[in-house]
């Protein structure tokens, strides 16, 4: 069965919506005060999108028309049969249930977009602040060798590093920009210092006793 609260004018039937929103709402156009269509025109003015059944006694094409552009899901005629107008009802308040179903998985769909959405971003700042890691040890380890190798020649100390920096300066005067600027920094170091660890190895490599081999790759 269905819980139904009785109202006898419009005004009443507004104060009653203002305290609950009813699933279903049977409407009689013609109401002691304000009418019907008045209480439809309030209804839609506040943005409520109740499934109303409208009905009246009178035969009347044009307001029957105009309650349906309000909003209005049928309209019955008086006298009605009780059992049409349960029919009626039942398929209004399935209409109903999809709308509010339909509609809850939309925002559960976009709650599920907002939270993959969320993990991606986190995901990619991760991303980035591992790769930045890797490129600061990255940058280390190629600064702590040129140090390394100038160490041999004390009257060319700083000389790698000039060297880089001049074909660093080079490059951004050819209008050369980031990222290709930080790999032709890389590029030089190491291009630059590919004898001088071959050297060095040469120099200061001993075999250790528990055997093994170093090698050399260069192009």
């Amino acid at each position: 069965g269905y819980a139904v609260e009785a109202v006898e004018d419009g005004e009443s039937a507004l104060e009653s919506i203002q305290r609950r929103e009813p699933d279903v709402l049977l409407l009689d156009i013609y109401l002691p005060g304000i009418s019907g269509i008045d209480v439809l025109y309030e209804l839609q003015g506040e943005g409520r999108s109740i499934p109303t059944l409208t009905f009246s006694g009178m035969p009347d094409d044009q307001m029957a028309r105009e309650s349906t552009l309000l909003g209005a899901s049928d309209f019955i005629y008086k006298p009605f049969n009780l059992e049409e107008v349960q029919i009626v009802v039942e398929r209004t308040l399935g209409r109903r249930r999809l709308v509010l179903e339909n509609r809850a998985y939309n925002e559960h769909l976009e709650e599920l977009v907002e939270l993959r959405s969320a993990e991606l971003v986190e995901k990619k700042r991760e991303v980035e602040r591992l790769y930045g890691e890797l490129q600061t040890a990255y940058e280390s380890t190629l600064q702590a060798l040129v140090t390394a190798l100038d160490f041999r020649d004390n009257e060319t100390q700083g000389h790698s590093y000039r060297v880089v920096e001049y074909a660093v300066i080079v490059a951004r005067k050819m209008g050369v920009g980031e990222p290709e600027l930080t790999k032709i920094r890389h590029g030089a170091i190491l291009r630059y210092k590919k004898q001088d660890v071959l050297d060095w190895m040469q120099e200061g490599y001993r075999p250790s006793t528990a055997g093994g081999q170093v090698k050399v790759v260069a192009g």
